[in-house]
C-alpha cells in the first residue's frame, strides 16, 4: 500500500536481530522474566497464517513483509545504514558487495523457476567472490539441469499440477477414511483436527528439485567444486538441502527469507550455526570454523538493484563519476524520485479505502 502511494520515494528497511539481542530486549529493556520472553519468541518463530493455526488473533505476518524490504539491514550496524542512505542520495562511487551481487544473482535466477508454489534462487560463491554455479526450485530434465522453456518442457507449470500438494491431498483422503468410523457423530472434520500438524508441511514429494540442490548439482555437471565457499539462497534451506549443503563442503550460507518448515537446525546442530541464535563458539581452538554459519542477509535487496547501483539504468538521473578524467564532486541528490503528483492525495484515497474497510468489518 505504502509502494502505490509514493511510487518509488518509498524504501522499506528490513532491519534483523538474532534470537540472542531479542531476548536480550525484552529481559532487559521490557522488564519480560526469562521464561517468559523464550515463549513469546517461540510463539513469534512459529507464526504462520490464521490459515495454517486457525488463530486470527494473534501473528502480525511480520516475516511475509520483511522478505519485501528493498534494503535489510543488522540490528545497530550505523555502518550499514549510513551506505544506504548515502546510495539514496545518488552517491556514485558505492559499488555492489560480494553477498549483494550474489543475492541479485539468486534473485534473477529464481525468476526462471516455472514452479507452482514458489520461485527460490540460490548462487554459489567462491571463497574469492567469484560466481560458480546458480540454481532455481524446478523439474528435472533427461541429460542434466532443468527443463527450460520449449516443446519439451514438462515442468509442473505446463503439466498443471502439484504432485505434492495432491499427495497430501491422498493421503488426507485416507486417513479420513481410515478414521472416520472411529470418530463420534459430532467431531469436527479430521482435515480441521489435524490442522497446521506436521502433514501439511510435507515436501518430499515434489517434482522440483531445490535451487541449492541445483547449484550444487551444477557445481558437479561442470566440475567445480563448492568446498569452502558461500551459498546464497533467497529463502532458508530445509533440512534435506542442507544436509548436502554441509557434506558438500560449503562454509557459508546467506539467505533472505525464512522458512518455518525447515528442521534444518534440529537435525544438524553439530554441524551448523545459525548466527545470532545461540552463543557457543564458532571456531575450534586453532582458529577453524566447525561449524557451517547461516547468516541473515544484509544490503540492498534485488527490488532495489538497479536504482541504487546502476549508473544509467536506474528510474533517478543519470550518474557520474568523472570529469575531464578525474574522479568527479558527489553533490547529493535523491537518486529516484518521488511520483511528480501530489501525495497527500493519494493519503486521503487510501484512508478513506481502509476506513470504508473497517466499517465493513463493523
Amino acid at each position: 500500500a505504502l509502494r502505490k502511494i509514493y511510487g518509488a520515494g518509498f524504501f522499506l528497511v528490513g532491519v534483523w536481530a538474532g534470537r540472542i539481542a531479542r531476548k536480550a530486549y525484552l529481559c532487559t529493556v521490557k522488564g519480560i522474566p526469562d521464561g517468559e520472553a523464550d515463549g513469546l519468541i517461540r510463539r513469534d518463530d512459529a507464526e504462520r497464517n490464521a490459515a495454517d493455526t486457525g488463530d486470527e488473533e494473534l501473528g502480525q505476518r511480520t516475516r511475509d513483509t520483511f522478505r519485501l524490504a528493498d534494503v535489510f539491514v543488522k540490528h545497530r550496524d550505523r555502518e550499514a545504514l549510513t551506505r544506504f542512505v548515502d546510495l539514496v542520495f545518488g552517491d556514485p562511487f558505492h559499488t555492489p558487495t560480494a553477498d549483494e551481487h550474489g543475492m541479485y544473482l539468486a534473485y534473477a535466477s529464481s525468476l526462471r523457476s516455472g514452479d507452482l508454489s514458489r520461485q527460490v534462487g540460490a548462487v554459489v560463491l567462491s571463497a574469492d567472490g567469484d560466481v560458480v554455479a546458480v540454481g532455481a526450485n524446478d523439474a528435472p530434465k533427461f541429460g542434466g539441469g532443468l527443463y527450460w522453456p520449449g516443446p519439451l518442457d514438462q515442468r509442473d507449470v505446463v503439466k498443471g499440477r502439484d504432485a505434492n500438494e495432491l499427495k497430501r491431498k491422498e493421503i488426507l483422503a485416507d486417513l479420513e477414511k481410515k478414521v472416520s468410523p472411529y470418530l463420534k457423530t459430532d467431531s469436527p472434520p479430521i482435515r480441521d483436527l489435524i490442522r497446521g500438524s506436521a502433514l501439511f508441511d510435507l515436501t518430499e514429494f515434489g517434482r522440483a528439485v531445490h535451487a541449492e540442490m541445483e547449484a550444487l548439482l551444477s557445481c558437479a555437471r561442470n566440475r567445480v567444486s563448492p568446498r569452502g565457499g558461500t551459498l546464497l539462497t533467497t529463502t532458508f534451506p530445509c533440512h534435506n538441502c542442507t544436509k548436502h549443503l554441509v557434506a558438500a563442503g560449503i562454509r557459508r550460507v546467506v539467505f533472505i527469507e525464512p522458512y518455518p518448515k525447515s528442521l534444518a537446525k534440529d537435525l544438524h546442530d553439530d554441524a551448523i550455526e545459525i548466527i545470532g541464535e545461540s552463543e557457543r563458539g564458532l571456531t575450534a581452538a586453532d582458529g577453524e570454523p566447525r561449524h557451517v554459519r547461516f547468516e541473515q542477509f544484509s544490503g540492498v535487496g534485488p527490488r532495489r538493484f538497479f536504482d541504487l547501483f546502476s549508473m544509467s539504468l536506474s528510474t533517478g538521473p543519470v550518474l557520474i563519476r568523472k570529469q575531464d578524467g578525474v574522479r568527479s564532486e558527489w553533490q547529493p541528490r535523491v537518486r529516484v524520485p518521488m511520483l511528480p503528483t501530489s501525495y497527500t492525495e493519494r493519503e486521503k484515497a487510501a484512508a478513506q479505502s481502509i476506513l470504508s474497510l473497517v466499517e465493513v468489518q463493523k
